[in-house]
């Protein structure tokens, strides 16, 4: 890619080159989930709501650094008033890549098999940072979606860290990147 076109692809954030110059990753139709002026939130222990988050998610094509993933930026805070001691609003996010997904079936002297699935496939889950403070925290957080895929969809909840008990967790609904296999 000539120097130009590099310039003008990352200043008008459709793609970030990767230190050395060697790759660049194109970025994918994203968007928001939630707002700040609208953010999810989740209830706890008759707190309602106890916790805030919102955020705005983005979808990047395989690259040198990261390698193809959906990443997301969020922001989190409780509830002014709340004592929540050492807890905490955050996001959870699990993330999934649609497309085949191939295994080893069978094993034997005389040969082995392989079978294919296609449809969505879990990629893991992740959490931003946790915040007990009534001012935003923001928070990156992403997790590499599979490249043999040709999609990635992430699902983003809002919710409250609890000492010594599951933490509670808002719905959440998922949120489908673009294509990334064109």
């Amino acid at each position: 890619m000539n120097r130009r076109r590099r310039l003008t692809a990352v200043l008008v954030g459709t793609a970030v080159a990767v230190v050395g110059g060697a790759s660049l990753a194109e970025a994918l139709p994203g968007g928001p989930w939630a707002s700040s002026s609208s953010p999810q939130a989740v209830n706890f222990a008759g707190w309602k709501p106890a916790g805030y988050s919102y955020g705005s998610w983005q979808g990047y094509k395989e690259d040198a650094g990261r390698g193809s993933r959906i990443q997301d930026w969020s922001a989190s805070r409780a509830v002014s008033g709340y004592n929540g001691g050492d807890r905490g609003a955050f996001t959870q996010h699990d993330w999934y890549s649609n497309g085949n997904y191939c295994y080893v079936s069978s094993w034997s002297d005389a040969g082995g098999g392989i079978s294919c699935q296609t449809g969505w496939h879990g990629h893991g889950s992740s959490n931003s940072g946790s915040n007990a403070s009534s001012s935003w925290k923001y928070w990156e957080t992403w997790n590499g979606v599979d490249p043999t895929g040709n999609s990635g969809r992430g699902q983003m909840k809002t919710c409250w860290n609890v000492v010594s008990a599951p933490d509670t967790c808002a719905s959440g609904s998922y949120l489908r990147g673009a294509k990334y296999d064109d």
